[in-house]
């Protein structure tokens, strides 16, 4: 098996998994991997990559401020396109690995081709933009409207929905789930500072609302899903003490 075909295997195995991916086909697939090549990355490094598919782990797209602040606008994992290109001016941010991370690097010019080429690649680069698109909405309106804890709910759902986040736990287990990111990135991705995490966490533990594992600090148990919902659609206590952590 040539390295052409181990990636054409690697990337029907991502694709198929996913909802955008799952109906391309052969021919679409070899334009779109004609000049592509998989990128193997470690946590903390700077990615160049423009335009990609996410095999597995995580990256985010960092942004900053003079003062030193940094935010994570927005996430890719596993079978998510990246496209960072603008026309109208440079990127405001970088491409950062939250994890390790495996991906696949696409030429630009490829990337343009399949898709005027290949309607079936078209209709789920469309698919995949709008989901994206959604997600970026749902983030702001919870940077914007929510409390810390809240914030911090709504991050434990939209992580339950990426399937990588349950491998490796027992069988027909709906609750838990491993967190993807370290609690420093996390704080990043929902606008609070690091400890607040933890508070946050220790405050939804001793409600009874989730359950951790000392031997395993990533992982999760969603004990109470429609109170644990109810938060994340904006139903924390409000007032100063709700507040104060931010």
């Amino acid at each position: 098996m040539n390295e052409h075909q181990k990636i054409s295997a690697d990337i029907v195995a991502t694709l198929t998994a996913g909802p955008h991916w799952q109906d391309l086909e052969v021919g679409s697939l070899d334009a779109l991997l004609a000049k592509s090549a998989v990128i193997e990355a470690q946590r903390g490094q700077v990615l160049q990559t423009r335009i990609g598919l996410m095999l597995s782990g995580v990256v985010g797209f960092e942004t900053g401020v003079a003062d030193g602040r940094r935010a994570l606008t927005e996430l890719f994992h596993e079978g998510d396109l990246i496209d960072l290109r603008r026309h109208d001016r440079p990127s405001q941010g970088r491409l950062v690995c939250l994890s390790d991370a495996r991906l696949i690097n696409i030429e630009p010019a490829a990337f343009d081709a399949c898709i005027r080429r290949h309607a079936d690649f078209g209709d789920a680069f469309v698919k995949q933009i709008e989901d994206q698109t959604g997600r970026l909405r749902d983030h702001t309106a919870d940077l914007v409207l929510k409390t810390p804890v809240e914030r911090m709910v709504s991050a434990l759902f939209e992580f339950d929905r990426w399937p990588e986040v349950h491998e490796g736990l027992p069988e027909g287990d709906r609750l838990s789930l491993h967190l993807p990111l370290l609690r420093k990135d996390l704080a990043d991705y929902v606008g609070v500072k690091p400890e607040t995490i933890s508070r946050t966490l220790r405050r939804l533990l001793q409600q009874g609302l989730i359950e951790t594992d000392p031997a395993d600090t990533a992982l999760v148990r969603l004990l109470d899903r429609s109170r644990l919902r109810m938060i994340a659609n904006g139903g924390a206590p409000r007032g100063a003490r709700a507040h104060r952590s931010t």
